[in-house]
């Protein structure tokens, strides 16, 4: 078995290497030992500090006389060495680079409850040397779900990983090794803040870069930034309405729903049978739906009223001796109810800019002939 590992300061984390595997010693008239394979040079393509191995099948030649080991009991079994890379680093071969960070949001307002994704895009320019193992790092607050990362203006991937802690998490993303001088790399990413409970006023992403060939100590301070977004709460009510039946006919003995009646009463109903007091009912349904981050109280109405939830309130009336507008043969009348919602509180920390409100009117158009 043949085992290979590499590792070093400023390597590549990935590197091609051709081995060649020599099986007996100059010091020996003839090589008694030969490789299965035709060739004694093989390709192996190796991660930085993990160590990979081949099985070599190994045939031994019949020779006469004495037989030597194939392997001296003294022979070294780990070589180490230094190989140059060719740097742009200058005169000196010291690499000193000099990267700046910008961060930008597609919003500077989150609404709790919202769940439109929160769009960040970050640029990380190198304007010094040559800039080797170059990382990005955000740290995500806590009650923001990583979505995914893209880099822009290229076919190559994102290579960002998340780590999650207690409180947040850590995105760590490839910048490429080396990001050259004068190189700029923008990176988008996206995450989704739809539970946060409102205790913040603010939510803070800090974004920062560094690499294997630290800037010098004066040009540190672009290497990092903080974006930051408002956290609003805000409601939204509304409120609609259905009158059952939607109008009505009535004369003086009964009460009747356009719906369930087809055309008006007979004009030749008996008039000397004697009237009786005319009761019936009409029927006012308000349904109220709320857009809000969470649970909130109305007065009077409901205690919890979740996002997207919405109740249904009836309003029965009886009607009783009607006096009707007259107009030309016909008199004519509407039964009308108003409804209006208030927000009395909102159960967070963070003030809302304002508490909505809605109303509306049902009306039930009613008429009767003469």
């Amino acid at each position: 078995m043949l085992c290979v590992e590499y590792g070093g300061h400023g390597v590549p984390d990935t590197q091609d290497f051709l081995v060649d595997v020599v099986l007996d010693g100059p010091l020996l008239p003839l090589q008694r030992a030969v490789l299965k394979q035709d060739k004694s040079e093989l390709a192996m393509s190796l991660l930085k500090r993990q160590t990979s191995c081949l099985m070599l099948d190994v045939h031994l030649k019949p020779i006469s006389g004495q037989l030597f080991p194939v392997l001296r009991p003294d022979a070294e079994t780990h070589l180490s060495t230094h190989v140059n890379m060719s740097r742009n680093c200058g005169l000196d071969d010291v690499c000193v680079p000099d990267l700046t960070v910008q961060a930008h949001g597609s919003t500077t307002t989150i609404y709790v409850g919202d769940t439109t994704s929160i769009v960040l895009d970050i640029t990380v320019s190198n304007r010094g040397e040559e800039s080797y193992e170059s990382q990005l790092f955000v740290l995500v607050p806590e009650e923001v779900d990583y979505v995914g990362a893209q880099r822009m203006g290229t076919n190559t991937p994102a290579m960002c990983s998340y780590t999650a802690a207690g409180t947040g998490g850590t995105i760590k993303c490839g910048l490429g090794n080396p990001l050259k001088a004068d190189a700029t790399v923008v990176l988008q990413l996206r995450f989704l803040a739809a539970n946060l409970n409102g205790s913040r006023s603010f939510l803070d992403f800090p974004v920062f870069a560094n690499s294997s060939t630290p800037d010098d100590m004066s040009t540190t301070g672009d290497n990092q930034v903080v974006f930051s977004a408002q956290v609003v709460v805000e409601a939204d009510v509304t409120v609609k309405g259905a009158s059952l039946p939607r109008d009505m006919w009535l004369d003086n003995t009964f009460v009747r729903g356009e719906e369930s009646v087809k055309g008006r009463p007979d004009d030749n109903l008996d008039t000397d049978v004697e009237a009786e007091p005319v009761i019936s009912q009409i029927k006012h349904v308000y349904e109220m739906c709320g857009n809000v981050g969470d649970c909130y109280t109305i007065s009077c109405i409901v205690n919890e009223l979740r996002s997207g939830d919405g109740f249904v309130l009836d309003i029965t009336s009886e009607i009783e001796d009607v006096q009707l507008s007259s107009v030309g043969n016909t008199t004519q009348d509407r039964f009308v109810s108003s409804v209006r919602v208030v927000v009395m509180d909102m159960p967070y920390r963070i003030s809302p800019t304002a508490l909505p409100t809605a109303g509306t009117n049902i009306a039930t158009p009613s008429s009767s002939a003469m």
